[in-house]
């Protein structure tokens, strides 16, 4: 929407009355307007008190504009976060008043400009006398980890509302650091009802906040089935049923007890229920799966999916998305299929908030399979709300374990029962056989005799016909696995050659070692022990388990010593090729390109300049240049009049090093769908300290540009290597590149 010029006349009436001088007035514009960054006006702003009884008349006229100031609010948060700048603190209330919102929502538009340098003012928000301002100054603090020891000691504050509001906070960090610090106020609390609110965050009990002051129960002390019937009768009586009364219990499974198969009451029914049903975050449950482990888990999956099939007849209703909880919460892998589907389906109905509490609790509750269907979605949805859903629920459960992302994403390869041999055994009940696994994940079946088969033989007329099917049935399902675990293994591991990843000798071991696939995984890859980040020797991992570097001497690496997987940038020509020679000469194929890649180096012209020429002209179908882009994991730019962007981009965050492609501009209708467009150039920038948008275009400060020559030849090398990819194409022009 176009912004009308009566808007700017207004704003910048109302920015001279409270100070703003003459010359800074067109650069308050042109920053109200999005043109450029010009963020460097804001340490320039008078500072005045805003709340003195003179401009009142400012703020009079600022309530009488609040239609059109709501009608354009991204232009709106700027003008706010130049009134902030001007009259700090003191001018969200009189501001919040004149646009009729609460403290609340005036964080959020002065936070949306602000961000980290308005974090501190968000703690004294904390003690704000509006729970909603408390919750809404939690949830945005969350996100700044730098103020951790303010909040640490916070956490003790004599004011429980305080003390309440950070525990939020700490909960919301999803790591083992924030977790210790709750664990431990939680043993110095002696307020009731904050102590209830911390147990709920640990997962110590689930329900809601509760007033009384009954002590806590002990979940540990309840060794036998009549212990857990007498914990859920007694529970069941002081809580509300509300969340079952849409539910025709006579119609659900009943429950047995898995020591004897005895019926459960109906008490322990309903309290498993409630108890998932009140569980105010995502997470483990101790309570439930206490009461849970006395039960037969055919008896809880069959619950659940009763109970999920009656909120699909209810249409998904939100207020009843408890039993998401309750499907992932029973290991049921129908149910965590039919949530697959649905987690894709919702957003086009326009229920993504479903989508997005459902990747949480998948991601948080609990159990390796909706962990690594959370997993899919982070590297494969299509869906944006999916796709970054999946991600901030995944880096959740990373932290809540005091892992990173990666930590935890090798955590999850599983063995898929082969032995550290990388063999297991099927049975056909008269006969044996063993399977194999190569370098490449394939099988290979060796019978009784030693004979070796691509496939298992047919069962004959003296096998165990149940055992036969059975052997080949998992035989064809573990061969599929592998294929899926294969290419996603080899594209992880591509990726943490590129961002330089490196493991202790330690956890290598555990990893590459132990690991079974893992294990086939590193015999076919070259990899280097690394000093400060610097390559000090290459070497080979064979599958008798010893290591060796390229003149055939047997390596061990020190206690301590970090390990990497070797770029062909860090060795010479000579030693890749040789390196090449002694893999293909044991047929070992690497399972992604590493020291067959090509490799680019800059130019002395590129070095001089400030962008990269190279592909300058290149046209190719704008269709294939953004399937082929997006699918390296970069992002169309920002949408400029008429719906056209006019670049593509991809950040290092670890390096904190994005690069541009530009090119003349693509429609994001479908008017000019697969029309050609010309690439024109590539350019670097800092990637954290600027706003996605325009900020290379014309215009913008030089700083925010990296030099060519400034990035490191690593990054400089791969960006150029996906650029190439992408403009391989039989219709391209192609341009030669010296590598």
């Amino acid at each position: 929407m176009n912004l009308p010029d009566y808007y700017m006349e207004y704003a910048l009436q109302w920015l001279t009355a409270c100070g703003v001088s003459e010359d800074l007035l067109e650069r308050c514009q042109d920053y109200i307007l999005h043109q450029g960054v010009a963020a460097d006006v804001l340490p320039l702003l008078p500072e005045n008190d805003l709340s003195d009884a003179q401009f009142e008349s400012v703020w009079q006229e600022i309530g009488n504009s609040y239609f059109f100031l709501r009608t354009h609010k991204p232009n709106t948060s700027r003008l706010f976060q130049i009134l902030y700048r001007i009259g700090g603190v003191a001018m969200l209330e009189p501001l919040g008043t004149a646009l009729r919102v609460e403290r609340g929502q005036m964080l959020t538009l002065i936070y949306v400009e602000e961000g980290a340098a308005f974090a501190p003012v968000l703690l004294d928000y904390l003690g704000d006398s509006s729970q909603a301002v408390r919750e809404i100054a939690a949830e945005l603090l969350a996100k700044h980890r730098e103020l951790d020891d303010r909040l640490a000691e916070m956490l003790f504050h004599k004011l429980k509302h305080v003390r309440e509001a950070v525990a939020q906070t700490i909960y919301m960090w999803g790591d083992a650091k924030g977790r210790a610090l709750l664990e431990q106020a939680y043993e110095k609390e002696r307020n009731q009802g904050v102590k209830y609110n911390l147990a709920l965050f640990l997962g110590y009990i689930a329900g809601e906040v509760r007033k009384d002051s009954e002590a806590l129960p002990d979940m540990n002390s309840l060794q036998t089935k009549e212990q857990i019937v007498e914990y859920c009768t007694r529970q069941l009586k002081r809580i509300r049923k509300q969340y079952l009364n849409w539910l025709d219990l006579e119609q659900l499974p009943i429950l047995h007890f898995a020591e004897d198969g005895e019926a459960a009451p109906d008490a322990v029914r309903q309290y498993l229920m409630i108890s998932l049903a009140e569980q105010t975050q995502p997470g483990p449950n101790l309570e439930a799966s206490t009461i849970h482990r006395f039960l037969q888990e055919s008896d809880v999956q069959d619950l659940a999916r009763a109970t999920f099939e009656a909120w699909v007849q209810a249409e998904y209703e939100a207020k009843k998305k408890w039993v998401i909880t309750l499907a992932v919460f029973s290991g049921d892998s129908q149910l965590l299929h039919q949530l697959e589907t649905l987690v894709e389906a919702w957003p086009k109905q326009k229920r993504g908030a479903l989508s997005s509490y459902a990747l949480r609790v998948m991601a948080l509750t609990g159990g390796q399979e909706p962990l690594l269907l959370v997993n899919t979605f982070r590297r494969k949805s299509k869906i944006k709300l999916v796709k970054e859903g999946a991600e901030e629920s995944f880096l959740a459960a990373a932290g809540a374990l005091g892992l990173d992302v990666d930590g935890l994403t090798d955590r999850m390869v599983p063995t898929l029962g082969f032995d550290a041999a990388g063999e297991q055994v099927l049975d056909y009940g008269t006969r044996t056989f063993r399977l194999r696994l190569t370098p490449t994940l394939d099988l290979v079946v060796v019978d009784e005799r030693g004979k070796q088969f691509k496939n298992l033989p047919k069962p004959s007329q003296k096998d165990d016909e149940a055992q036969a099917e059975a052997a080949k049935e998992f035989f064809k399902a573990l061969k599929k696995q592998l294929r899926a675990l294969y290419k996603a293994q080899a594209a992880r591991y591509e990726l943490a050659m590129v961002k330089e990843r490196m493991w202790t000798r330690e956890l290598w071991s555990k990893l590459f070692v132990e690991n079974p696939i893992l294990m086939k995984f590193a015999t076919a890859l070259l990899w280097g022990l690394y000093e400060e980040g610097a390559l000090q020797q290459s070497f080979r991992y064979l599958a008798d388990g010893t290591c060796r570097t390229l003149d055939g001497a047997t390596f061990e690496a020190q206690e301590g010593s970090v390990i990497g997987l070797v770029h062909p940038l860090e060795i010479t020509e000579e030693e890749r090729v040789q390196w090449l020679r002694q893999f293909e000469a044991d047929e070992l194929k690497a399972p992604f390109e590493q020291l067959s890649r090509l490799v680019y180096h800059i130019t002395d012209e590129e070095r001089a300049g400030t962008q990269i020429e190279r592909y300058h002209g290149v046209t190719i179908s704008s269709h294939t240049l953004f399937n082929r882009l997006t699918k390296l994991g970069w992002s169309k730019g920002l949408n400029q009049d008429g719906g056209v962007y006019f670049d593509f981009y991809k950040d290092d965050q670890r390096l904190r090093v994005g690069a541009q492609l530009d090119h003349h501009g693509i429609r994001t209708d479908s008017t000019d769908e697969g029309a050609d467009v010309t690439v024109t150039t590539l350019r670097f920038y800092r990637a954290t300290t600027i706003k996605r948008g325009s900020y290379l275009s014309d215009g913008n400060p030089v700083q925010n540009l990296i030099l060519p020559g400034d990035v490191p030849p690593r990054l400089f090398s791969e960006v150029l290597y996906e650029v190439e990819l992408a403009l391989t194409h039989p219709e391209v022009e192609r341009v030669v590149v010296t590598s």
